[in-house]
């Protein structure tokens, strides 16, 4: 385990992986759903590494996240012989191999996906993953992510089919839509057509290769930038479209790896794909965004992806 400041940014003491995932916390929930995620990383069948970057955390909380990387469980409730309902746990034999890196930045998704990136680039991981604290792999993930990975070298993003649960209700499936008959010109890949009918790819859960995206992200400030970070809302999207534009090749694997939890907020950060229903009637200080802004940065998205630098294109309120 390594504990950082952001500055420093080597994690080849602690790596033991190919494969780097990433995890943004900015607000520590107490309801047992990191701790589920981080078990879930803990037991993967093919071993990774995982980066924690903590915004604003007090010590006590940062000392809790700590102690589930270390401890990771996943809480859940039944009947008892009373027919009371009771809590019950099961506690992770393994521990995760994590660092953590305390930051005071602010960071969009796109920030978020562009520091990990640039994590694996320098410390030289051959893939990455993203995900979002509340969320989970399955244990068996990586291992048929890796066996997809070396039957398939020309492809360089894999999306697991994503089982999406709202309110804790089973709510359908995601990334299914290149299996879907008649969908994409090829079966289980994405394609520019599909893309721009349907925003239907999402980022958490996917393996990316470095390399392969490396070649066509943007060179910035002795970094490389995949995602564009002033886009809002549609950032993953037009990172999707421009890739494919750019003959980068995105497949489902199909099998389920990552299941999605989503909660109605009465707030929303940019640090999350997770867009809210509700986005419009959230106050603005509350990251609400009226929908004409919500319209315009999906619409841009569709505009934005034939250039490989960020533009820097931003919303004006109309007249």
């Amino acid at each position: 385990m390594n504990t950082k400041k952001k500055e420093s940014m080597s994690l080849k003491e602690s790596k033991q992986s190919k494969y780097l995932v990433g995890i943004y916390i900015d607000q520590l929930e107490k309801d047992n759903n990191l701790a589920s995620c981080l078990y879930s990383l803990a037991n993967q069948t093919l071993p990774v590494d995982v980066v924690l970057f903590t915004k604003d955390l007090s010590t006590e909380d940062v000392s809790l996240v700590k102690q589930l990387a270390e401890k990771p469980f996943v809480s859940y409730t039944e009947r008892d012989e009373q027919n009371q309902v009771v809590d019950k746990r099961i506690d992770s034999e393994k521990s995760v191999n994590y660092t953590i890196i305390e930051t005071s930045e602010v960071m969009n998704l796109s920030k978020i996906f562009n520091t990990i990136f640039n994590l694996a680039l320098e410390n030289g991981y051959e893939a990455i993953s993203i995900a979002e604290p509340e969320d989970g792999y399955s244990v068996k993930w990586f291992e048929t992510a890796d066996r997809y990975m070396i039957e398939n070298t020309d492809i360089a993003i894999f999306t697991p089919i994503i089982r999406n649960l709202v309110n804790g209700a089973f709510s359908g499936v995601m990334n299914e839509s290149p299996w879907v008959e008649g969908m994409s010109e090829e079966a289980g890949k994405f394609d520019l057509n599909l893309l721009q009918r349907f925003n239907c790819a999402n980022p958490l859960g996917a393996v990316y290769r470095v390399e392969s995206i490396n070649e066509y992200a943007e060179k910035k400030d002795s970094t490389s930038k995949p995602m564009k970070e002033s886009m809002k809302l549609s950032h993953y999207y037009e990172f999707f479209l421009r890739m494919i534009y750019d003959d980068v090749k995105i497949m489902t694997i199909p099998r389920m790896g990552f299941e999605i939890k989503t909660v109605n907020k009465d707030y929303f950060t940019d640090s999350s794909c997770k867009i809210p229903q509700n986005l419009a009637v959230i106050p603005e200080g509350k990251g609400g965004m009226s929908p004409d802004e919500a319209r315009f940065w999906f619409e841009l998205a569709k505009k934005e992806f034939f250039y490989d630098e960020d533009r820097s294109k931003v919303y004006e309120l109309s007249a």
